[in-house]
């Protein structure tokens, strides 16, 4: 039993080395070109109206 835990420790030592070399190999795989369109966000200010919140009364609840 002593024998499996450290074969097992061991392998998650070895893993955790490798672990970022395998991370980094596979996320330079993608090279994004060109650029980001972005849309023109045409708001006219005298659309916009202020939100009215209410208050809850919690007493009511109890």
């Amino acid at each position: 039993m002593f024998r499996f835990l450290l074969i097992l420790f061991v392998a998650y030592i070895i893993w955790k080395i490798i672990e970022p070399y395998l991370k980094k190999s596979s996320t330079d795989k993608f090279d994004v070109k060109g650029k980001r369109t972005q849309k023109n966000l045409h708001i006219d200010p005298d659309k916009i109206e202020d939100a009215k919140f209410k208050d809850i009364d919690d007493q009511d609840k109890s």
